[in-house]
């Protein structure tokens, strides 16, 4: 059992840490400016 409640454990985790260090946009045009254009 302690393999997979350390799998859940580090999948919440990471999902958490992605959202921490994701980038933030802000409604205003140099937050628009700096996002990457689609492709």
């Amino acid at each position: 059992m302690y393999p997979l409640t350390a799998t859940i454990f580090v999948a919440i985790l990471s999902c958490c840490l992605l959202k921490v260090t994701e980038q933030q946009y802000t409604p205003d045009w140099t937050s628009i400016d700096s996002r990457p254009l689609p492709t």
